[in-house]
């Protein structure tokens, strides 16, 4: 997503929604890495708690349903959904809705998390009953992991109390649910076969961002973009290296990223022509030096020669 929003045509007409994407998902990677401090003080138990992130498990043929973190013990499940929001949030479970406040910002209504929450359980039981697994009472939490966001509740208190915490209260929490279910549930047997389902059946999203966008090669900014002021004016090679004309920067590798970018979004291969028009350059054997200066692998074929970047 990164690597999309840097090289989308601003008057794309699904740019924003690149550009809010790419803030969902940094948002969500910087909340799981606060999470996993959090998680390393987990309480002991013997077995310890088995840890999934991002498990992704079919739903039906044709659908897939995904939790930010599982937590499996032979007594009971977690699910831990993970909310990096910022500003005044104001749960209203009765609308299904968080309104969230930020400063300068209009107020925004957000999914109700503890619903989704809900709904991943429910898929969660099916899943397990599908695979003639021995059902176990599940748990389920929405972990707040911005330490500067403030909760507040506009209805059914009770309902947010018990599934909204924030990151610092999850140990507490945890050594609760293992009060209150003190009897084993899973045999070992049991407990491995869970486990390893949950390996098995875990299946990554294989969408691409260029296919969710509707994006096409042309709609990408061609060009190397200098890396000290990150205009999108491209660089220009000149006597072996390329010079930003915006800010006078000179480098000799700045065309690494761009090709990154390109293996990215376009084709982890590319010739020498395709490269001359990404990189803007006239000569053949300019981009030649520079394809293989990057360390990147050939292939000859009856097409030609297609080289393999490295990422």
């Amino acid at each position: 997503m990164k690597a999309l929003t840097r090289r989308a045509r601003k008057d794309h007409w699904r740019y924003q929604d690149i550009v809010r994407e790419h803030g969902i998902k940094q948002a969500g990677y910087k909340g799981e890495q606060s999470l996993d401090y959090y998680m390393d003080f987990l309480p002991k138990t013997n077995p310890p708690f088995s840890i999934f992130q991002d498990l992704r498990l079919p739903h039906t043929k044709e659908s897939f349903f995904q939790m930010d973190n599982t937590l499996l013990h032979p007594n009971f499940m977690l699910i831990l959904e993970v909310k990096n929001y910022k500003g005044t949030l104001s749960f209203d479970p009765k609308f299904q809705q968080v309104i969230q406040e930020v400063e300068n910002n209009p107020l925004l209504s957000l999914p109700d998390p503890i619903l989704q929450v809900k709904m991943q359980e429910m898929k969660l039981i099916q899943w397990m009953k599908s695979k003639n697994l021995p059902l176990l009472p599940i748990e389920r939490l929405i972990v707040m992991v911005n330490p500067k966001a403030v909760i507040k509740v506009d209805s059914l208190h009770g309902l947010v109390e018990r599934h909204v915490i924030k990151a610092p209260a999850l140990h507490d929490r945890i050594q609760n649910y293992l009060k209150k279910y003190p009897d084993q549930i899973l045999s070992k047997k049991d407990y491995k076969r869970i486990s390893s389902l949950f390996i098995k059946e875990d299946t990554p999203s294989e969408t691409s961002p260029i296919i969710q966008f509707g994006i096409i090669p042309s709609d990408i900014i061609p060009g190397v973009f200098c890396q000290r002021c990150i205009t999108t004016s491209p660089m220009t090679w000149h006597h072996g290296k390329w010079l930003c004309k915006h800010c006078s920067f000179v480098s000799a590798t700045a065309h690494l990223p761009a090709l990154e970018d390109y293996a990215l979004l376009i084709s982890p291969t590319i010739n020498n022509k395709e490269l001359r028009r990404y990189l803007l350059l006239d000569k053949p054997h300019t981009a030649r030096r520079i394809i293989q200066s990057s360390g990147a692998d050939y292939i000859n074929s009856t097409q030609g020669t297609f080289y393999t970047i490295k990422i």
